[in-house]
């Protein structure tokens, strides 16, 4: 982003570096959301010629991961507006195998490690959000009750054609997905498959809420306010993993838990007196 390039990230810091986002159409195949920036681009903090095979943000991971060894890289496919696709593609075996394999072949012909789902959200139903000359910039979700189920077959296939090109250079390829910390949104996953597929699962514990929202309350908060009556303003760190041990127990694996924790704030102006909903 401007002119912060992946030679200034301090690798030392960090176990895992996610390219994001990738895409990926309803048939399975990958896409680039911009291939100047993605492959060609030869100044990216180091100096390589536009057709070398380090060129770009993508080559440039490679080159940071030379220097610090014990940092792994990985691809991150989706997001919040490049999820539109996922229903149709998870939803039949033959489109599930071919997205598989493509992720999986991705990352070990580039040399990445692993391989991050980022579905926003499995049975959810958001519209596109058009943004000039009626281009989709946000694909939306359409989604249905049926993603529960192919949201798991999906991360299985994945993790099999991960297995299969392990086998041949003798490494573990990474699997991990980006979770939900709603209530609603966490309903509609299999916690108790999923975390036996993945390596890890990464909890949105972040932009809980904001100014889209009609009330001012912390967005990534650890524990939930008790003055807060409910609604978005409850959610928490806390709140996701109280949801979880109610459902399943010590059936689930809490360990493969990563909390997310935002490195930024969120703010309101012109915000009215006490509605009732933010503690006074």
């Amino acid at each position: 982003q401007k002119n912060f390039t992946p030679d200034k990230i301090d690798g030392s810091l960090i176990t895992h570096l996610n390219f994001a986002f990738m895409d990926a159409d309803a048939n399975g195949d990958l896409i680039t959301t911009d291939t100047w920036a993605d492959y060609q681009n030869p100044n990216v903090g180091y100096s390589v010629g536009s057709d070398n095979k380090y060129a770009g943000v993508l080559g440039a991971m490679v080159l940071l991961r030379q220097k610090y060894p014990n940092m792994k890289i990985g691809i991150s496919v989706g997001g919040w507006t490049r999820s539109g696709d996922f229903p149709k593609l998870a939803a039949s075996d033959k489109t599930r195998k071919n997205f598989a394999n493509n992720v999986a072949k991705f990352v070990h012909c580039y040399g990445y490690d692993f391989v991050d789902i980022d579905w926003e959200y499995p049975t959810a139903d958001r519209d596109p959000d058009p943004e000039g000359n009626g281009v989709a910039i946000d694909k939306g979700c359409k989604g249905s009750a049926a993603d529960t189920k192919n949201f798991t077959l999906l991360l299985q296939e994945i993790r099999n054609s991960l297995d299969s090109y392990g086998k041949t250079d003798g490494k573990h390829y990474e699997l991990s997905v980006a979770m939900s910390a709603s209530p609603t949104m966490m309903s509609a996953i299999e916690y108790d498959k999923v975390l036996n597929i993945v390596d890890f699962a990464n909890m949105m514990t972040y932009d809980l809420n904001g100014a889209w929202g009609g009330f001012t309350a912390h967005q990534t908060a650890l524990y939930t306010n008790p003055a807060y009556d409910g609604g978005d303003a409850a959610l928490s760190v806390d709140s996701c993993i109280k949801y979880l041990e109610n459902k399943y127990g010590d059936g689930i694996d809490y360990s493969k838990i990563v909390v997310g924790v935002a490195p930024y704030t969120r703010g309101w102006k012109e915000v009215k007196k006490d509605t009732g909903r933010d503690p006074k």
